[in-house]
């Protein structure tokens, strides 16, 4: 009996091995995962998105410019071309007052009123699956010549609640800088510096928190003073530029809009001692990571690289302020990970549950339920969540969050020791 369970077990672990290295099922993960895009696109969003097109339009039908991120920057040529199709915006967005740069919920709530407003979400997350299919590109290249990996690749792509959520359900423009981030390793794994070093700088411009992985690809590639140096200015050549530009439109440029708010409310939120003696936790373990990578570059290859990149991110989320729609910004060094070690899936799955249950433990249904108001508002607003059932506000919600919120740290860690004791060689289990 024993060795017949065996042969079933080993015969249903060939079946599974035969499907994902099928040819076919490429097509189909990527066809799945480009419907529930196509879903999400008009049936969902945060006033996020409308506060970001909103400073776009007023320059496009108004001439003027109050555009400070240049990931919104560069979606104008977008949103001109597309003009005729979104004519009544104006009326939609209220563009008389050039003065409001941002849209609140309840304004929000009249645009949904608007006939239009379906089709204009998806217009306006349109260009997000550009930069989407971007990623898809760099999978493909990276993981061209092992077809089982290369299919977990594209599963994880297509299917990953990271970029469903933050993307598609919020509207947020984080597929711009990870797509890039992702290119940039891409071309990192093929001895590139310059090219690396630029496009992860450009995917600083983008979003100026991914500066935190900029020392760590200058150490990767740096073998004398000369070349910390000059890595380092083509590192922050992108951000220099692109900060000039916009700051001659008379906006705000990149870096002064980002010291006080990326820097100083998330890098450096969770502090030690009090009062004089206050420290943050983040500024002192960030050193001590980038200093233990020096000391192991003699030895250092590419995956060890994207290790000390996740570990990076993983003392980001552990130590820093963030934003619910900001966990996506693993997803370069997972993409490149997760596809090698496919066991590793289970504890990114778990990782997301917690990280759903802590965000709104913290938010509310703001960041859950509410997200789907386009396609319902009257059903999606009266949805209670999680923490409104009796049993949890019996527990009471300050528990609660603390319990998640230890969950999700513990996730983290625990998926942060396995990849870096267990991703050496590049193995598919």
């Amino acid at each position: 009996m024993e060795i017949v369970n065996n042969e079933k077990m080993a015969e249903e672990k060939n079946n599974q091995v035969r499907f994902i290295e099928g040819r076919k099922i490429a097509p189909i993960f990527i066809l799945g995962g480009l419907f529930i895009r196509f879903l999400l696109m008009p049936l969902s969003t945060h006033n996020d998105l409308l506060s970001s097109i909103r400073r776009q339009s007023l320059f496009i039908f108004n001439h003027f410019f109050n555009v400070g991120k240049f990931s919104e920057v560069i979606l104008i040529p977008y949103l001109w071309l597309i003009k005729p199709l979104i004519s009544k915006l104006p009326d939609a967005l209220q563009l008389s007052n050039i003065q409001q740069s941002s849209v609140s919920f309840a304004e929000l709530q009249n645009f949904l009123l608007s006939a239009n407003a379906l089709n204009y979400l998806f217009l306006f997350k349109a260009p997000y699956l550009i930069f989407d299919l971007l990623f898809l590109v760099v999978i493909f290249k990276y993981f061209s010549q092992n077809r089982k990996t290369r299919n977990y690749a594209i599963a994880f792509w297509a299917f990953n609640p990271l970029i469903l959520y933050s993307v598609y359900l919020w509207g947020r423009y984080e597929i711009i800088p990870i797509s890039l981030l992702a290119l940039s390793f891409l071309l990192a794994s093929r001895k590139q510096p310059v090219l690396t070093i630029l496009i992860a700088g450009l995917a600083v411009a983008t979003r100026v928190s991914f500066i935190l992985f900029l020392p760590l690809l200058i150490i990767y590639f740096s073998k004398n003073y000369k070349d910390y140096i000059i890595n380092s200015l083509f590192a922050v050549l992108p951000l220099a530029i692109i900060s000039r530009f916009i700051s001659l439109g008379g906006a705000s440029s990149i870096v002064s809009s980002a010291s006080s708010a990326d820097f100083g409310q998330f890098f450096l939120s969770m502090k030690i001692g009090n009062d004089f003696s206050l420290a943050s936790i983040f500024v002192l373990a960030y050193p001590v990571l980038l200093y233990i990578y020096y000391r192991l570059k003699r030895e250092a290859n590419f995956n060890q690289l994207l290790k000390f990149l996740f570990l990076a991110s993983v003392a980001y989320f552990l130590f820093g302020y963030f934003n619910p729609h900001y966990l996506v910004w693993m997803t370069p060094m997972l993409i490149f990970i997760l596809p090698e070690r496919p066991k590793f899936f289970w504890y990114f799955i778990l990782l997301v549950i917690f990280y759903l249950l802590f965000i709104e433990s913290f938010w509310g249904t703001a960041v859950s339920w509410q997200l789907f108001i386009p396609a319902n508002q009257s059903f999606f607003l009266s949805v209670g969540g999680i923490y409104q059932q009796p049993p949890i506000l019996s527990f009471g919600l300050p528990s609660a969050r603390i319990l998640v919120r230890s969950l999700f740290d513990l996730s983290l860690i625990f998926i942060a020791y396995k990849i870096y004791f267990n991703f050496d060689e590049k193995k598919s289990e």
